[in-house]
């Protein structure tokens, strides 16, 4: 008997079980592949917001404090106050203070800022002092201060560490009491 060609056309179930094997091979390395570009683009995300935050933090610190008359940080090292030059010629109590929940806050005003933070203005969340004991803020001398706070977005943290000076000069009788 005489095989024909068209008696062979076909798939046999060797054939079938390699195919399926090198398509599960095939498309297990494609997910891997995706999972491992997913997982750094989420890196990547959470390191740049961390890294926002940062320099949110960094650059209202840095500002303010350089043009400042005189500051002030706290015993526990949690809140920086400063009486600000303002653009205008004038002056203006500002302050920023790191709450228990982790939230960096500022607020500014005429007056002395209030004890009272949590109806302040969150600059970011996710923040923590890293200077000695867990401090954010600490004096550097008598108009100077010095900044450690890591902001964590993700898995990701940032860190602003800084040293910054008030540079503003005043007659006393011009500077409100902010402390």
């Amino acid at each position: 008997m005489r095989w024909s060609a068209s008696d062979e056309e076909g798939v046999t179930l060797v054939e079938l079980l390699i195919i399926i094997f090198v398509s599960v091979l095939f498309l297990g390395l494609l997910a891997v592949l995706f999972s491992d570009g997913l997982s750094a683009q989420q890196r990547a995300t959470s390191r740049d917001g961390a890294t926002g935050k940062a320099l949110v933090v960094s650059t209202s610190l840095q500002s303010s404090i350089r043009n400042a008359t005189a500051v002030a940080v706290s015993g526990s090292g949690a809140r920086v106050d400063a009486v600000v030059m303002t653009a205008a010629g004038g002056f203006e109590c500002r302050a920023w203070a790191l709450d228990v929940g982790g939230a960096l806050r500022y607020s500014s005003g005429t007056d002395a800022r209030g004890v009272d933070v949590s109806s302040w203005k969150p600059l970011t969340q996710g923040a923590r002092g890293t200077l000695a004991a867990g401090a954010a803020f600490a004096m550097n001398g008598v108009r100077g201060i010095d900044v450690g706070i890591a902001v964590t977005v993700g898995d990701e943290t940032a860190r602003v560490t800084d040293g910054v000076t008030a540079q503003a000069v005043a007659n006393a009788d011009e500077v409100p009491a902010c402390w």
